[in-house]
């Protein structure tokens, strides 16, 4: 009975789904199987065909390339063409090859053509009347020489002359801003209708102007630079171990001994061991030399000195003595040999200790 039950109900429930299914989908095509609607006016849609997505490696930029090749800078390694001279015109550009001497040699060259354009014979001729002791050296004549006298050329009817000295103050002087620096003791001197000063009261006398000054500076500078070689550690290193040799037996009462014979000049003779040490213009020992004690007289006397003895030279651009001091007598170096108080060794290391002074002193 339960039986009949169950399976009466099963045979329901079937036939209800049965008529739901047509009421929704419509009913099955005999031949192709296809659903059609059931209600005339509504056509069921296409099935949808899903498009599986294709996974592509590269990704295109939102922008296109460009469809030229970019080329590649390449340097260019070949020298400019430097610039050709013809007479009469000013070179646009300097050579390269030109070393930093030359291009400061062509400035200071330059400025001293210009300046030197008024700078008569008479001129020339009334400033060297009165500084008559002085050999003057000039630009555009036999050129000029370190530490010589010689005129910066003239300036708004002014000529300006440097003038160095053995003095060992050194010369630094500031005129509007524009330093003008020695370091040796010097002076540049303005000259004008027959009158002479410093550059300094010359400036503010409105015998030159600032533009003037400038110039001169300029000038004064490169010269220094051009023309003050430096002597070498070494070289300043060698006289100091000759010296201390020579000086060893150089005692006090030696020195007092010269000193005496020499009263006028006594405040005028100076001692490598000093504290002031050694000064162009000054008398000084170049210590002891088999018990014979030896000085070196320079002077301002523009007449130069050279001598050799043994095949060693003993060159000053000025006038100047070498006096040999032994038991209360002196003469000359030349005779000192002669007599034997020096040998060829010692007339070896005093040229070595003048030729060094020279070098160190002044500039040869």
């Amino acid at each position: 009975m339960k039986r009949a039950i169950c399976f009466f109900f099963g045979f329901l429930i079937c036939v209800c789904f049965a008529a739901c299914k047509v009421n929704i989908d419509g009913i099955a095509d005999e031949t192709t199987g296809e659903m059609k609607s059931l209600d005339p006016k509504f056509e069921l849609p296409a099935p949808m065909t899903v498009v599986e997505p294709t996974l592509t490696s590269k990704v295109e930029p939102p922008f296109s390339a460009p469809t030229e090749a970019i080329a590649t800078p390449t340097l260019d390694t070949q020298e400019p063409d430097l610039p050709t001279y013809t007479s009469g015109t000013m070179p646009t550009a300097v050579p390269t090859s030109l070393s930093t001497e030359e291009l400061l040699l062509n400035k200071l060259n330059e400025y001293i053509s210009e300046s030197y354009k008024l700078l008569t014979e008479t001129e020339r001729a009334a400033f060297e009347e009165l500084h008559d002791t002085i050999h003057f050296h000039y630009f555009d004549e036999d050129g000029y020489a370190a530490r010589s006298a010689t005129s910066y050329g003239v300036f708004s009817g002014t000529s300006v002359w440097f003038l160095p000295s053995d003095t060992l103050e050194v010369y630094d002087k500031t005129i509007c801003e524009h330093e003008f620096y020695y370091f040796f003791g010097c002076e540049i001197k303005a000259f004008r209708d027959g009158d002479e000063c410093e550059i300094d009261i010359a400036f503010n006398k409105g015998w030159l102007t600032e533009e003037d000054i400038a110039k001169l500076c300029e000038i004064h500078s490169l010269t220094q630079t051009l023309y003050r070689p430096s002597a070498s550690e070494e070289e300043i290193n060698r006289l100091n171990d000759l010296t201390t040799e020579s000086y060893k037996l150089l005692t006090y009462a030696e020195r007092v001994a010269f000193e005496e014979l020499h009263e006028l000049s006594r405040k005028n003779i100076r001692y490598f061991d000093d504290e002031d040490g050694y000064g162009s213009e000054y008398i000084t020992s170049y210590g002891v030399f088999s018990g014979a004690s030896v000085w070196f007289f320079p002077s301002m006397m523009t007449a130069e000195y050279e001598m050799t003895i043994s095949g060693y030279t003993f060159y000053h651009s000025n006038l100047c003595k070498f006096l040999v001091f032994k038991d209360g007598e002196e003469c000359e170096i030349n005779v000192a040999f002669s007599k034997g108080w020096l040998t060829e060794e010692d007339i070896a290391a005093l040229c070595e200790i003048h030729t060094l002074v020279e070098r160190i002193y002044y500039w040869r």
